[in-house]
């Protein structure tokens, strides 16, 4: 095993300047400026959802086998950005309390999610976030060689054919701050 190390940069590193907010529904989580820009970060953590919900995430019963509702987790994620970006985002930025020139990351933790241990291929963040499923290869019947390696493209999940998935903006909580 070779012992290499990358090089070390002799530039300057980039200083961040921190604010520490107050958490709560009042302004994103933290902020920071970047290169003289304000980037706010908001943390999510979906939960599985209310039991009558379509897109509840069942407990599965001890030592039985069962299928990872891939569909139901990426809606869960959905819900969670959705409420942030949608309703609270859309609310900081009408009280001016965020800037439409600012950067707004939403951090996503999927702790309350059971099946989350492990994550496909592509992440299902990605999923969430654009319209990408499973991957798969063409073949050359001729050469039997692998010609184009491809990205399933999919339609966006939807909770039900007639209700477009919105989120509640309500005091209903769905996810966990």
């Amino acid at each position: 095993m070779s012992n290499s190390r990358l090089p070390l940069s002799k530039e300057p590193r980039e200083t961040w300047t921190t604010q520490k907010n107050v958490v709560g529904n009042n302004r994103p989580d933290v902020d920071i400026i970047y290169k003289g820009r304000r980037i706010w970060f908001e943390a999510t953590s979906p939960t599985c959802g209310a039991p009558d919900s379509l897109d509840y995430i069942a407990l599965p019963a001890p030592g039985q086998v069962y299928d990872v509702p891939q569909e139901k987790i990426i809606l869960r994620y959905l819900n969670s950005i959705s409420e942030k970006y949608e309703c609270q985002y859309a609310n900081w930025l009408k009280k001016g309390i965020v800037s439409d020139k600012d950067a707004f990351v939403i951090a996503l933790n999927p702790r309350e999610i059971p099946f989350d241990h492990a994550d496909t291929v592509p992440p299902r963040i990605l999923q969430a976030g654009y319209t990408v499923r499973a991957p798969y290869i063409v073949i050359d019947r001729q050469t039997a060689k692998a010609v184009t390696p491809a990205i399933i493209s999919a339609k966006p999940l939807r909770r039900h054919r007639a209700q477009k998935l919105r989120p509640a903006c309500s005091s209903a909580r769905t996810t966990r701050d």
